[in-house]
């Protein structure tokens, strides 16, 4: 007998049609239909309707019920603003009847004015109007706004093949924004006629829902929106900046613990909604931030979040449509988790709720249900009927008894497991659970780096998982079954191994319909997307410890990422040799699904950097990291340059009173970056100065009279460095600076893992070294660096002094060096920084 269910959800409520304020909505943006991420997939070789449907069933699955959308208006128009029947708009109509039908509303924002390259170069197939004006006249010149007329009165009155229904008419398209981020050349009168002008075209053409736009740009001329006919406005949020190229790591708490609007008082401000059109803390993958994120927003009296971008499941490997942002359920499964937990932030929070200032706001809700933790990397909904988690905790449900939903990652006190990817465990009845488990994915290079289609930075690995899982409803030995499958198994004490997939947990698990709809939602129990298969390049994944004293051993962990396991692998210190029979080489053991550990014994380090590769034993292959060259150390023709060589894996032997450095001047900068606040490039510059062979080499900071700025903070995150390092109690900040002119003092300053900064002032002399007791380091204001965007908000964050304990060295995550200049040119050469 087949039986069907309506699963338990606490994910999506009952539809409301209505504008932006009839309910707070959080989801996303999603550009399969236009620009890069059209043109990938196409090389790709993929269907995009179908990744269309893929990966808004997992927007679904995630709870989002907010979508936005700017459209690329040089794919859809022609020279004077006609609509073209393209690929683009039927694209465009087919992602919006998939939304409709998964019960997501929609945004939409009607053009960009810009180019479809980024990151490749811009085509231009059907000569569309906006590539004949400068974004910043576009709105101003009469031609240029006909266009736009014309093109907006036929976008929004073309019938939707799919839904049967016109944008105008369509009640899951609940607000539409003119344009994507306007910049305004002219003055007042000039910008709220062309809103109006815009405004009145769209209502003419029998558009009665929400007009919106964007007030976070363009300044210098807010009053001028505000006094235009529409009905709400638009904000966006970049807290971390934008492209640094590279991870971005510390504690983000801090700075997303406030949206302050400067201009919340003017008229008209509380009469409008208040949408957040785009957000995202780039260049993170850390999974705490999306809740913190859309508590501020509540806070702010938005109604309306939506994330920027979700990655098409089938391009997010590559992570080339926006380098800056990384979000799938698949390859980022933890972030995602976050945003479903934002998603019931965003439902649960009133708007207005103040939950105070960090560190006090870390735990907040009706019900105090939601935890952030940027220590544990940690978000959570905690209610007694969900649980919900971003990586492993410790913390146990707040009422197993009364659990209808888990959503997570990693391990918790009632699932143990040793998967890497997101699993969901929704409650069916009293004696049955549905398990939907995603595959594992291991992330194997910076995913924020220089990006391309040859290049993947994460691997998904479809390989077994096993979970002992204790819910309620479910004996020591239940049952359990894949959806659709023809066999039941039995639980060990609890103990299920599972591959990727959708399986029943409970009794009769094989009498399950797979089209069952799952309650409260558009989604049915058989449904599960996961990425196609594709081979795996076996590699590895080392971090060294960083330093460790004498007469200790030196631990090795390292990760094998391959869809097999492999023969062997070991551990190849620097000084064995090809002619020498007596090479002492350390063969790991393998301590987990994917992960391989090896002690070095303590009798066999001396004093100094202690460097190894590691050698990966695949079948007939032999791989050496770092690199991955073929072939062993030993080997006669090993091919490695060099500079190859000197970037063996390193621990440091040293006494805890050795220097430990922090920062070295170098042509990169050594990871190192600078800020100005307020922001002001003209005339400043950071850079490598080679002083050799007379004298050493410095970094360089120089501002000219130019720059407007009142402060420059320079920063590095030394988390890594300080990793293993236990500093004396009389330990010092050291810096050494070279030739200086124009400034007479400086700030130094550490920023420790709670995202709190301690700092000292010190005296700038030409070609000397100044340093401070870490233990005389005082509480300050933390800089919010980099510049966040829109460019209004603050840039400190001032938290009360009740939240600083004793500095444990071991917390310093990043230093910084602060430099007063407001007023005359300055320069400073910086040789180095250190603790000792």
């Amino acid at each position: 007998m087949i039986i069907a269910l309506a699963a338990a959800s606490a994910i999506l409520p009952a539809r409301a049609d209505g504008g932006i304020t009839d309910r707070p909505r959080y989801g996303t943006n999603y550009t399969v239909p236009f620009a890069h991420a059209y043109r990938a997939l196409g090389n790709l070789g993929i269907d995009r309707r179908e990744a269309i449907d893929r990966d808004v069933y997992h927007m679904s699955r995630l709870g989002l019920t907010a979508f936005r959308l700017h459209l690329w208006d040089v794919e859809l128009t022609d020279s004077v603003g006609n609509l073209l029947d393209n690929d683009h708009l039927d694209l465009l109509f087919y992602l919006i009847s998939s939304l409709e039908q998964r019960g997501i509303d929609i945004v939409i924002t009607a053009q960009t004015n810009f180019g479809n390259g980024y990151p490749e170069r811009n085509t231009d197939p059907n000569g569309a109007f906006s590539y004949d004006y400068p974004k910043c006249e576009v709105h101003d010149l009469p031609p240029a706004q006909a266009a736009q007329q014309s093109y907006l009165g036929q976008l929004v009155t073309r019938i939707n093949p799919y839904t049967g229904r016109s944008l105008a008419d369509d009640p899951a398209v609940i607000a539409i924004e003119i344009n994507n981020e306007p910049c305004h050349s002219g003055d007042e009168d000039h910008i709220t006629a062309y809103i109006d002008r815009m405004a009145d075209t769209l209502r003419s053409a029998g558009w009665h829902k929400d007009i919106l736009y964007n007030v976070s740009h363009n300044l210098w001329r807010t009053r001028a929106f505000y006094d235009a006919r529409i009905d709400g406005t638009t904000y966006q949020w970049y807290p971390t900046g934008l492209v640094r190229g590279s991870r971005r790591r510390g504690n983000f708490l801090p700075v997303l613990d406030s949206y302050d609007i400067p201009f919340d008082t003017i008229d008209g401000y509380e009469s409008r909604s208040r949408v957040i059109y785009e957000y995202d803390p780039a260049d993170v993958l850390d999974t705490y931030l999306y809740p913190a994120a859309a508590r501020t927003f509540r806070k702010a009296g938005f109604d309306w979040i939506t994330q920027f971008a979700y990655d098409p499941i089938d391009m997010a490997a590559y992570n080339t449509e926006y380098q800056t942002h990384w979000l799938n359920l698949a390859y980022t499964p933890g972030k995602a988790i976050g945003m479903m937990i934002a998603a019931e932030v965003t439902r649960r929070v009133p708007s207005g709720a103040d939950y105070g200032k960090y560190p006090a706001d870390t735990v907040f809700g009706p019900r105090r249900e939601f935890t952030v933790s940027a220590r544990r990397d940690l978000a959570m909904l905690n209610d007694g009927t969900a649980y919900w988690h971003t990586n492993s905790t410790a913390d146990r449900p707040a009422d197993h008894a009364q659990l209808r939903s888990v959503a997570a990652v990693g391990s918790s006190p009632i699932v143990d497991t040793d998967g890497l990817g997101a699993y969901f465990l929704d409650r069916l009845d009293d004696g049955r659970w549905r398990l939907e488990l995603m595959p594992d994915v291991i992330v194997t290079r910076d995913p924020f780096a220089r990006p391309s289609l040859d290049r993947r930075v994460a691997e998904i690995i479809p390989s077994a998982v096993t979970m002992t899982i204790d819910l309620p409803g479910l004996a020591d030995s239940f049952e359990y079954a894949a959806v659709g499958g023809d066999k039941a198994l039995t639980a060990d004490r609890r103990t299920i191994t599972v591959t990727p997939g959708v399986w029943i947990l409970g009794r009769d698990p094989l009498a399950i319909d797979p089209q069952t709809p799952v309650a409260g939602s558009a989604r049915r129990i058989g449904e599960y997307v996961a990425p196609r298969p594709a081979p795996v390049a076996t590699t590895l994944l080392h971090t060294p410890q960083g330093r460790t004293a004498p007469g200790t051993d030196i631990t090795v962990t390292a990760t094998v990422v391959a869809d097999h396991p492999v023969d062997s692998v070991v551990i190849y210190p620097a000084e064995v040799d090809f002619w020498r029979d007596d090479n002492r080489l350390y063969t790991m053991r393998r301590t987990g699904k994917y992960t391989y550990t090896a002690d070095i014994p303590a009798n066999a380090l001396k004093a100094g950097p202690q460097r190894y590769s590691i050698v990966v034993f695949d079948g007939g292959e032999k791989l050496t990291f770092p690199g991955r060259h073929k072939g062993t150390p030993l080997d006669w023709d090993l091919q490695t340059t060099p500079a190859e060589a000197g970037r063996l894996y390193s621990v440091d032997v040293a006494e805890t009173d050795a220097p430990v450095t922090l920062l070295a001047a170098r042509h990169d900068g050594d990871g190192s970056e600078i800020s100005t606040i307020p922001e002001a490039w003209q005339g400043i510059s950071w850079a490598w100065h080679d002083r050799s062979p007379r004298a050493e080499s410095m970094m360089r900071l120089h501002k000219d009279t130019a720059a407007a700025t009142d402060h420059i903070v320079i920063t590095k995150w030394v988390g890594d460095i300080m990793r293993g390092v236990n500093p004396p109690a009389d330990a010092r900040l050291h810096l050494r600076m070279g030739p200086a002119d124009g400034i007479d003092s400086i700030t130094l300053g550490v920023v420790d893992r709670d995202g709190l900064t301690r700092t000292a002032r010190v005296p700038v002399a030409a070609d000397s070294t100044v340093s401070v007791a870490l233990s005389g380091l005082a509480p300050a204001d933390t800089w919010l660096t980099p510049a966040p965007y829109p460019s209004f908000l603050r840039r400190r964050f001032s938290p009360d002094t009740s939240a600083f304990g004793p500095l444990d060295p071991a917390d310093i995550e990043t230093v910084t060096i602060t430099v007063d200049a407001s007023s005359a040119p300055l320069t400073l050469d910086i040789a180095g920084m250190w603790i000792e």
